[in-house]
């Protein structure tokens, strides 16, 4: 047996296959790059070694990451919003797959988007203290431009002015709002707060409606059930002591900084937990 694993070893090295990986292997960690530059149009990166060889990248090493993505059909088909930690909320067309626009405009990195039952408008929240309503179909400048840290039943100088959940109700007339600023409640004909939904100690991560109330979690152990008016109607201890997500079907889930998922099945209790292996 040693025999035969002899003759292949020779063989090999005699075509040269192991000599060639021993040398990439060598140049792998003995390479310096002395000399970089990028093509006057900025989507190339060429670099040089000390090898004698020349690199050619394209801008996809740049990638973004993705921080939210919505699902939207309109007029124009089917599309995927992604907000992005670029700025930008990029589109892309669900059928080929193309990469068909972006909006710009914001200063920081996009947490979380929303969108109107018309699926031709999309509400972008920030971390630089916007919310940011868009027309799909023009994808120019956002239409409105809200700043939740100018107003006085929103602001908490505490905590900063970042933007980590915007949600929209059925009706498209009511938006919930918040991160640094509380949690509150906008009428988007007026385009201001009328309610807030107050968590002293945390900060919102997630925020949806439900039927006539809004749900919401954070950086607590808590399910916070709130009428539209700003009272709390239910609070309720889940596993997680970060919630970064909260899905309903007949039932509620909570994920977050745990490996467990929370299944509430009247959503005003846990019933019980997932394990995520």
């Amino acid at each position: 047996m040693a025999g035969r694993h002899l003759i292949s070893l020779m063989s090999a090295w005699q075509d040269g296959s192991i000599e060639e990986k021993i040398l990439a292997v060598r140049q792998r960690l003995h390479t310096t790059v002395y000399a970089q530059c990028f093509s006057p149009c900025g989507k190339y990166l060429v670099t040089a070694n000390n090898f004698g060889f020349l690199a050619v990248f394209r801008e996809s090493f740049t990638q973004t990451e993705v921080n939210c993505l919505k699902f939207v059909h309109n007029e124009n088909g089917s599309q995927l919003l992604g907000g992005c930690g670029d700025h930008q909320v990029h589109m892309w067309d669900v059928e080929s797959g193309s990469h068909v626009g972006t909006l710009e405009g914001h200063t920081n990195y996009i947490h979380d988007l929303a969108v109107r039952g018309n699926s031709n408008e999309c509400i972008s929240a920030s971390e630089d203290g916007t919310v940011r309503i868009w027309d799909l179909r023009s994808r120019g400048q956002a239409q409105h431009v809200m700043q939740p840290n100018q107003h006085n039943l929103c602001v908490r100088p505490q905590y900063g002015k970042f933007i980590t959940c915007v949600a929209v109700d059925k009706s498209d007339n009511l938006m919930v709002c918040g991160g640094g600023p509380r949690l509150c409640l906008w009428h988007l004909r007026q385009l201001a707060p009328t309610a807030q939904f107050d968590t002293p100690q945390a900060t919102a991560n997630t925020a949806m409606f439900l039927e006539d109330s809004v749900i919401s979690a954070g950086t607590e152990p808590f399910v916070h059930h709130w009428s539209l008016n700003g009272d709390q109607r239910a609070k309720v201890p889940c596993t997680p002591s970060t919630v970064y997500s909260l899905a309903t079907n007949k039932i509620l889930s909570v994920a977050g900084n745990s490996h467990k998922i929370d299944i509430c099945t009247n959503f005003r209790y846990k019933a019980f937990s997932m394990l995520v292996c």
